[in-house]
């Protein structure tokens, strides 16, 4: 797969434009060669004619993401690929299928709905597989998706991620309340109790928009939150305002008086 290997070897994952001693002129032909490379591997793999394994699917399709959008295969490879992979989802690990669904849906080419029928099963089976970024990559996916499987599978789902929580990084609780909040899907207490205490300990290491996302998540769940979490998370929505003002040259203090911090508001 030279086009993966490529892309791993190019420490941004593609063409490295920050380079000062590259010209203008030489990282466009860069970006033509390569551009010419992805058509022929895409001219070249096409899955009507190419059986592509799990491993060389997955890898082509995140080196894709990675790259430029001239870079990308187009509809018609990409509906191939959902019809010719779907016979072999059972050869797929739960991991290649979160890859290959989160890849399709960043190149435009998200799986139809037969596809992910077909691929939920085999996702239930192999749980226990993912790491917990993956576990949350996957509910990212059925968010976008719209599609919210069966109680039991996301009862699983989530306490893969519950086992694992102490692992999980600030953005990740945020991509996770998001999700739930997409799907409407409420979890059991003893899940909110585990994710609200690690979620209490991350609060300073979010972003603006990790946050509304955790709010936002919160909101649409009616999520009964703890006081001493509710004040952590105003305050910490007041720090991100000062620092937005700082960051637009108004500072704290302006004319002598000192600026108000927005409110905590939902991104609903």
């Amino acid at each position: 797969n030279s086009l993966y290997t490529m892309c791993s070897n190019t420490p941004t994952g593609g063409i490295d434009s920050s380079m000062h001693n590259i010209s203008v002129s030489s990282s466009v032909i860069d970006q033509q060669l390569l551009s010419h490379w992805a058509s022929v591997t895409w001219q070249y793999t096409k899955p009507q004619d190419v059986l592509l394994s799990p491993a060389d699917a997955t890898q082509l399709l995140w080196a894709a993401t990675q790259l430029g959008q001239s870079c990308w295969p187009d509809a018609v490879w990409m509906q191939q690929y959902w019809a010719a992979s779907k016979q072999w989802m059972f050869t797929y690990t739960a991991q290649a299928v979160t890859v290959t669904v989160w890849a399709g849906l960043k190149l435009g080419f998200g799986p139809p709905r037969s596809w992910l029928l077909a691929a939920v099963p085999v996702l239930q089976e192999r749980l226990a597989e993912l790491q917990p970024a993956s576990a949350c990559q996957l509910l990212y996916v059925l968010a976008r998706l719209q599609h919210r499987p069966n109680p039991v599978f996301m009862e699983q789902l989530l306490s893969r991620l519950q086992l694992d929580s102490h692992q999980l990084q600030p953005r990740a609780f945020a991509c996770v309340l998001w999700s739930l909040g997409c799907l409407g899907y409420q979890p059991g207490t003893n899940w909110w109790d585990n994710i609200l205490h690690h979620l209490q300990q991350n609060v300073g290491h979010l972003g603006q928009r990790e946050l509304q996302n955790v709010v936002f998540g919160l909101s649409m769940l009616q999520c009964d939150v703890p006081a001493g979490l509710r004040k952590t998370l105003v305050q910490h929505a007041q720090e991100l305002h000062a620092q937005k003002l700082n960051a637009q040259g108004f500072g704290t203090k302006a004319n002598g008086a000192t600026a108000e911090a927005a409110p905590l508001e939902s991104s609903t």
